[in-house]
């Protein structure tokens, strides 16, 4: 991985519940960090049913410069990435070959209202 392929914008951001005025709790973003990326897709979505639920498979690949600020990977189904308005969902999350240099983001695109 090179500096020089991460030319996409990205934040990365974090879910949290708070209370509207009338006591009713809402989920808010955060935006953690917006960063550099290398964005690439993984090729067609397909979906499996499984039982009764209809499960995505991985549709993007997310690469940038490691930040010990995000405190990865603990915590990844409360994070999201929004890259040009789009809402992609962090799936997982590994630490490129433990040197604390990339974080790579198995990801799944979200529906128009970011579930």
């Amino acid at each position: 991985m090179h500096a020089n392929e991460c030319r996409h914008t990205i934040q990365i951001q974090q879910k949290s519940v708070s209370l509207d005025a009338y006591g009713q709790q809402v989920n808010t973003w955060t935006t953690l960090a917006t960063t550099k990326a290398s964005i690439r897709p993984a090729g067609r979505l397909s979906e499996k049913v499984i039982g009764s639920q209809v499960t995505a498979s991985l549709t993007h690949t997310i690469a940038t410069r490691y930040q010990a600020a995000l405190g990865l990977p603990i915590g990844m189904a409360a994070m999201r990435i929004v890259f040009n308005g789009r809402i992609i969902n962090i799936l997982s999350a590994r630490i490129l070959e433990e040197k604390n240099q990339w974080i790579v983001f198995d990801c799944i695109e979200a529906s128009l209202d970011g579930a």
